[in-house]
């Protein structure tokens, strides 16, 4: 399981996010988890857009805490379930969930359909399912020809090619016939 979806939230935490710019606050979850792996930060980057939602809707630090560690544990009891008893699941729990009042209630449950619920196979998948980090890096090579000609002046690529080959060849023999008719001449 991700350690980021383990992180319980204090209102002096989500004041520190809140104090802290956009741009550094998923480093700063994911440091305060311990964790560098990719799943992380999707899920870092979920709790950054709950915590965002969460603002405007104009909760206060201790109902944002309250939300995003209500929100964080029932990703974590339902991702291995199916989407029918995830749905049960947060129905049967919302009672408990009494800290926000009914327009912040209806606003975050919105925000969990269109991000959880909704692509709840997707965090299945990456919650569960364990994965090798892939880097696949390509480096292609662009040969840019030394002036620019016009269109009508277009050659095929291998005539181009071909052409660059016999002209690197003359500067390379023009630049050994230079040095032995320098040495010659010494």
């Amino acid at each position: 399981m991700s350690s980021v979806i383990s992180l319980q939230f204090e209102a002096s935490t989500v004041e520190e996010l809140i104090k802290t710019e956009d741009a550094q606050r998923k480093s700063m979850l994911l440091k305060k988890s311990g964790s560098t792996n990719e799943n992380d930060e999707i899920i870092g980057d979920f709790v950054l857009s709950l915590l965002n939602h969460l603002l405007t809707c104009g909760c206060s630090s201790n109902q944002t805490a309250s939300a995003l560690n209500f929100c964080l544990d029932f990703i974590q009891k339902t991702c291995n379930g199916n989407l029918i008893d995830t749905v049960r699941t947060l129905h049967q729990s919302l009672p408990t969930f009494n800290t926000l009042d009914s327009n912040q209630l209806t606003s975050t449950l919105e925000f969990l359909n269109q991000t959880y619920l909704t692509h709840f196979s997707l965090y299945k998948y990456l919650l569960t399912v364990p994965r090798d980090q892939d880097y696949t890096h390509l480096q292609k090579s662009v040969c840019v020809p030394d002036t620019v000609e016009t269109l009508s002046a277009a050659k095929p690529e291998a005539q181009w090619r071909y052409e660059e080959k016999v002209a690197n060849i003359k500067k390379k023999y023009g630049a050994m016939e230079k040095e032995i008719v320098d040495k010659e001449v010494a």
